[in-house]
């Protein structure tokens, strides 16, 4: 977390640094069409590769989007997760058999954007 904030004081620094994180990979596709009537889905099925399907575009509707749909596919992970290192497309790859568990009209060639996001700090670990 050095790299982040500076100058901290030292008893502060120690006590940031103490801080364990998860990490995130969000996977975002740029559709042409509708993939469910579902806001958000969260999955604990271990054969599912990704723990949530956001179709953001079923909260804040797609004409603020030029009529396109919207999906967050979400992993939370630790930093060194093997996702943390793949392109987007090799990360579509690895969910597209789960993607298409959770929308089975799901079709690639409806893709028509797709984004990497990822931030190491997204969620301090709570024991």
């Amino acid at each position: 977390m050095r790299h982040i904030i500076q100058d901290l004081p030292l008893a502060v620094d120690r006590k940031v640094n103490h801080v364990h994180y998860m990490a995130v990979t969000c996977l975002v596709l740029v559709m042409n069409k509708k993939q469910s009537h579902y806001y958000w889905i969260n999955n604990i099925d271990p054969n599912i590769s990704f723990g949530a399907a956001i179709e953001h575009t079923n909260l804040v509707p797609s004409e603020y989007y030029s009529d396109k749909h919207i999906v967050y596919i979400v992993n939370y992970h630790k930093e060194d997760y093997f996702l943390s290192g793949l392109n987007k497309e090799e990360i579509l790859t690895v969910h597209l058999p789960s993607i298409r568990k959770i929308f089975p009209y799901f079709n690639k060639d409806d893709i028509v954007h797709m984004f990497v996001f990822r931030n190491p700090y997204i969620s301090p670990v709570f024991d």
